[in-house]
């Protein structure tokens, strides 16, 4: 099977092998933000293992069902946008992914194996952003230099350190920040300076779950095609939970729509795509 990577080829149809979905291009379709366009990229998953696989995972909290019977694979370097309505399960599959939350059954492999601690050096991580006030103690590099230990986190850093905080901070265009006081940045330069810090072990996979939340809408478009140039020239692998469905769909190679179980998983800009979005949030 071929899976397209960020973007998609202009006045086009493109047939996916092995798979019933098409990429249908509307010439006329209007967006609320000006986006780039971008070439697409097939990555072949044939004989190839999935980077993340669940296998009929279920999620329970007390008697409620939250996710039912998932059956997922994701493949090195895709960017994965995952949508559904509140309360669809989206944050609870993504902390089980992480295996902060323990499935009720079914099985979750990171890397071909069950996560194990070792593994989150290679797993960054980015939770729902809360603005950092402007008097909070810290710099730039104090935040992202956080990334690199599990305890002791304000101790000094030894000059390895430093050189990886730097280079994580370069990966998201703010190099010139390491010595900023981080209450002094805006909302969407807090929310790359966490990014910096999920990227200072350089992992394999970046999870993210509703990294524009607290953004203006003048910054998430800066964001996400941030998240892109990481996915194109890193060749990270992204999950990333997002509520504007628009904005989100451009950039991403795949889209999974969630509602206790997988109600689509497939191509983000074709009729049946728009078709289960219409159901899963316009339809009470």
């Amino acid at each position: 099977m071929f899976i397209l990577r960020n973007g998609r080829r202009n006045g086009s149809e493109m047939k996916i092998m092995n798979n019933h979905y098409h990429i249908h291009e509307h010439h006329n379709h209007e967006h609320h933000v000006e986006k780039r366009e971008v070439q697409p990229t097939l990555i072949n998953t044939n004989n190839k293992s999935p980077i993340i696989e669940l296998e009929d995972v279920s999620v329970n909290y007390g008697k409620n069902i939250i996710l039912n019977k998932i059956n997922l694979k994701i493949f090195r370097g895709e960017y994965i946008g995952l949508i559904g309505k509140n309360g669809s399960g989206k944050s609870t599959l993504m902390k089980s992914i992480l295996g902060l939350i323990p499935p009720e059954s079914g099985t979750i492999k990171v890397f071909g194996k069950p996560i194990q601690s070792e593994m989150y050096d290679k797993i960054g991580y980015t939770p729902q952003m809360h603005p950092i006030q402007r008097e909070f103690p810290a710099t730039v590099g104090d935040i992202v230099g956080m990334g690199l230990y599990k305890k002791n986190l304000f101790k000094p850093f030894k000059k390895d350190d430093i050189d990886k905080i730097k280079l994580a901070l370069h990966k998201v265009n703010m190099g010139s920040f390491f010595d900023r006081p981080i209450g002094h940045l805006s909302g969407g330069e807090q929310q790359k300076v966490l990014v910096a810090q999920a990227l200072v072990r350089d992992p394999e996979i970046l999870l993210l779950d509703e990294p524009t939340s607290a953004l203006d809408f003048t910054m998430v478009e800066d964001f996400l095609r941030l998240l892109q140039d990481l996915n194109n020239n890193y060749g990270l692998t992204l999950i990333v939970i997002q509520h504007n469905l628009e904005i989100l769909r451009p950039y991403c190679s795949r889209l999974l729509i969630l509602k206790g179980s997988i109600m689509y998983d497939g191509l983000p800009n074709i009729p049946r795509a728009d078709e289960l979005i219409k159901r899963v949030f316009l339809i009470q």
